[in-house]
C-alpha cells in the first residue's frame, strides 16, 4: 500500500514524473497485488462470501470483467475532459460507477433475459 501510495503522489505532484521510475512502480506494485492475492486472500474470500449481497455480487463477476475495459478507458477520457484537476476523483470513484453500471446491467439482463444472459456470459453467474 506504501508503494502505491507514492506512486499515486508522485503521479499527482509532478506533472511529468519520470517514466522509468512510475514504469518500476507500477510493474512491482502489480506483482506484488498478485502475490497478495494469490497467497494472501483465501480469508478474506472465505469471510466475504458468509455475506449475501457479496455472494449474490460474485454472480456478475463476468459482466465486471467484460465490460469494465472498455468503459474503464472511454469513460476516465470522458470524465477527466469534463472535469479537469479533478484526476484522483475520477481514478477513484469511476471504477466503482462502472462496477455498480455491470452489476446493474447484469441483473437486468439475468432477470428479463436470462436466456441472452446464459449466451453471454456462457452460463455463468445464473
Amino acid at each position: 500500500m506504501l508503494l502505491l501510495a507514492v506512486k499515486t503522489w508522485l503521479a499527482f505532484y509532478f506533472e511529468h514524473p519520470p517514466f522509468l521510475l512510475m514504469l518500476f512502480l507500477h510493474k512491482t506494485a502489480e506483482a506484488l497485488g498478485v502475490l497478495v492475492m494469490w497467497f494472501g486472500a483465501d480469508g478474506l474470500v472465505r469471510a466475504a462470501m458468509r455475506w449475501p449481497w457479496f455472494g449474490w455480487l460474485t454472480g456478475f463477476s463476468f459482466m465486471i470483467y467484460v465490460l469494465h475495459v472498455p468503459l474503464a478507458n472511454y469513460a476516465t477520457e470522458a470524465a477527466l475532459r469534463a472535469w479537469p484537476g479533478q484526476n484522483l476523483l475520477v481514478f477513484l470513484l469511476l471504477p466503482l460507477a462502472i462496477v455498480l453500471l455491470a452489476v446493474l446491467l447484469g441483473a437486468v439482463l439475468r432477470r428479463l433475459v436470462p436466456g441472452v444472459y446464459s449466451i453471454l456470459t456462457g452460463g455463468r453467474g445464473l
